[in-house]
């Protein structure tokens, strides 16, 4: 396959915002009036940056995602993006997942490809991002002060802690190490709260290279200083419950190396005034992305690690975390946070009064982790829906894609596809219908729910539409008010989600199969729980 052809079968595209795209010698493009170009490019090289093991659609995602990540440490809105790529040859199978997965991430931030280049030699993928951010509100590395807060998002260290376990140096149950593998292979680039931060951070950096290493840049920048809170921070690790010794204790010192030093979390860590936490907290829930404040920027210069009662962090813990372990700047990326390890029932951010503090703790001590749960880190498109055949499953062929209620959407959807096929369908073939959509539900929604990176995402819509085929296969025969009944208690239970409904949902909430599964799962007891109604309700 020549390189034309490669480009024509795989990137090529037609333009969208850009006036001219992939096809011509330049591309040409123009941000906004008034608004200023952000530019920022990364490399990708096998062996150094990625395994070569690794699948080449998430290998897609990563590769745009660690420059989006870049926008988002900017403030910047992603507009386009070329591609330089590398190919040992042209391995027809590679090409297809890669760009799936480049495309995927690319249409859920609207940011469109409009050009690059290929040659034959060692696979190294090389991505120059375009975004447009307005004058004067672009986060930069140099506006912290003394006297800021210190913030980072999401969840740190667990793509480090995947790196260790190919290493050999650790081993993990195997959801823990899937949940962790993720965080390695597909970063979630925080765009959104880049975007929701312009005007409330004063510094900001995507974290590649460890916390330390990157808040280091900040701090050089900037001509300050900063103080964590090592007994915040080490809650930072989603899988911190799976790091213990050999006696059976927590491994402190290898979570807080992961989460200081690990890299390639791609997370943002920023900075901002006390009096605009109120403001963080809005960013934080406008983005939904979780936020924690770890620590303080200081005057005087340095990084300075201190435990919950303010004391100095000393010894081998703190030189492996202030100089991160050889490599760990080039481990392979991170990836979706494994939200079920994240605190779920963290009270509202509490402030104690600071002048209980001592300086060194007054803006670490205080910090919480906000309660906010994010839901998937982008929101399916059409493209996205188009761009898998268990996308298109899983979100009921668009009714998933609805910004409002899709479970409610694709509930109606299931309905109106109901009465078409039961003129079509005897009860039989309709009960064996349902078997089998269950089947490919449970396939495509463990691969939609992977390639979106979240676990059990609002739009994938076919538990609802399996569930509920289930709910008018066994009511049936009856009238529309019999059949809007079945759908308003179904809607009530899958919604509020009472006793058995909720523990279902909670059992097999994970990553993988045993995720899509109980992606499906607890729709099919709201469905038991609303046909035990409806039989009470026709005996009584």
């Amino acid at each position: 396959m020549g390189e034309f052809e490669l480009i024509d079968r795989y990137f090529k595209r037609p333009a969208r915002r850009a006036a001219l795209g992939v096809g011509d010698d330049c591309a040409l493009l123009a941000p906004a009036p008034g608004m200023q170009l952000a530019v920022s490019s990364d490399m990708l090289i096998e062996g150094r940056h990625f395994l070569s093991t690794v699948d080449p659609f998430k290998l897609g995602h990563k590769a745009l995602a660690v420059n989006l990540s870049d926008l988002a440490a900017c403030g910047a809105k992603p507009l386009a993006f070329t591609l330089a790529l590398a190919l040992p040859q042209a391995d027809e199978a590679w090409l297809e997942g890669f760009s799936r997965g480049l495309f995927a991430l690319a249409d859920a931030h609207d940011c469109e490809l409009i050009g690059g280049d290929t040659t034959r030699g060692p696979l190294a993928i090389c991505i120059t991002v375009f975004g447009e951010v307005p004058p004067g509100q672009a986060l930069l590395r140099s506006g912290a002060r003394a006297g800021d807060d210190l913030y980072v998002s999401g969840t740190l260290g667990d793509a480090r802690l995947a790196l260790e376990v190919f290493r050999g140096t650790r081993s993990l149950p195997q959801p823990a190490f899937h949940a962790a593998r993720i965080r390695m292979e597909t970063p979630t680039p925080r765009v959104a709260l880049g975007l929701a931060l312009r005007g409330v951070a004063t510094a900001a950096a995507d974290i590649s290279d460890g916390l330390v290493g990157d808040l280091g840049h900040i701090l050089k920048a900037s001509r300050v200083g900063a103080c964590i809170d090592t007994s915040i921070a080490i809650n930072l690790i989603a899988n911190r419950g799976h790091l213990t010794l050999g006696n059976g204790q927590f491994d402190a010192e290898t979570a807080l190396e992961c989460v200081l030093a690990g890299g390639d979390d791609y997370e943002l860590v920023f900075t901002a005034p006390p009096a605009a936490r109120n403001r963080v907290k809005a960013a934080a829930v406008q983005s939904q992305t979780s936020v924690t404040r770890i620590g303080v920027i200081e005057a005087a210069s340095g990084l300075r690690l201190v435990d919950a009662a303010g004391q100095p962090v000393t010894g081998a813990l703190l030189r492996s975390t202030t100089s991160p372990a050889d490599g760990c700047a080039t481990a392979p990326a991170g990836g979706p946070d494994d939200w079920p390890a994240w605190p779920r029932d963290n009270p509202a951010m509490n402030t104690p009064d600071e002048n209980d503090h001592t300086a060194a703790q007054a803006g670490a001590a205080a910090a919480r982790i906000y309660p906010v749960r994010p839901p998937a880190p982008q929101c399916p498109t059409v493209r996205f829906m188009l761009a898998h055949p268990a996308h298109a499953i899983a979100l009921g062929f668009g009714s998933g894609l609805s910004p409002k209620a899709p479970g409610t959407v694709g509930t109606l959807w299931a309905w109106l596809a109901w009465l078409v096929l039961s003129v079509w369908l005897s009860p039989l073939q309709l009960g064996v219908l349902i078997a089998g959509s269950t089947l490919l539900g449970w396939w495509a929604c463990t691969v939609t729910a992977d390639h979106l990176g979240v676990l059990d995402p609002g739009n994938i819509v076919w538990d609802e539409v399996v569930a509920f085929w289930l709910v008018l296969w066994l009511v049936m025969p009856t009238g529309f008010w019999g059949q809007l009944a079945a759908f308003a208690l179904f809607r009530f239970f899958d919604a509020v989600k009472p006793g058995p409904v909720r523990w279902a949902d909670e059992a097999f909430h994970g990553t993988g199969w045993r995720g899509g599964f109980g992606i499906l799962l607890d729709d099919f007891v709201a469905a038991f729980c609303t046909l035990l109604v409806i039989a009470a309700w026709r005996v009584w």
